[in-house]
C-alpha cells in the first residue's frame, strides 16, 4: 500500500517540477504570480505529508529566487471536500490580485 502511495507522490512531484520548468521562459518577465494548488485527501496519510513538504519547500525556494523579478510564488493546500472549490477560487483570485502583491512564499491551508 505504501509503495502505491509513494509512486503517486513521485508522479505528483514530477508533474509539478516539469510544469514549472516549462514555464521558465515566461518567468523572465517582470511582475506576476505563481500559485501552486494541491488537494489533500483525508485517507492519503504519509504520502500526502511528503507532497505537502515538497510544495512548501518549492514555494519558499521559488519565492526567494524570483523575488528580484517581482514574481510572487504562493501555494494553496486544501482538503478535498465538497464545496471547497469556491474557496480555492476566491483564494487564488486574491493571491493573483494587485492587493496581494506583497505576499510571497506563503502556504495557505483551506
Amino acid at each position: 500500500m505504501v509503495i502505491n502511495g509513494v509512486n503517486m507522490v513521485i508522479a505528483e512531484i514530477d508533474g509539478l517540477f516539469y510544469t514549472i520548468r516549462a514555464l521558465r521562459p515566461f518567468l523572465n518577465r517582470r511582475c506576476g504570480s505563481i500559485i501552486i494548488t494541491a488537494a489533500k485527501n483525508e485517507n492519503s496519510g504519509f504520502s500526502c505529508d511528503i507532497l505537502e513538504s515538497y510544495i512548501k519547500g518549492l514555494t519558499i525556494s521559488l519565492s526567494k529566487s524570483l523575488n528580484d523579478a517581482n514574481i510572487n510564488v504562493n501555494a494553496i493546500i486544501y482538503e478535498n471536500v465538497e464545496g471547497v472549490g469556491t474557496h480555492v477560487a476566491d483564494a487564488t483570485r486574491q493571491l493573483a490580485s494587485n492587493s496581494s502583491s506583497f505576499m510571497t512564499g506563503q502556504i495557505i491551508r483551506l
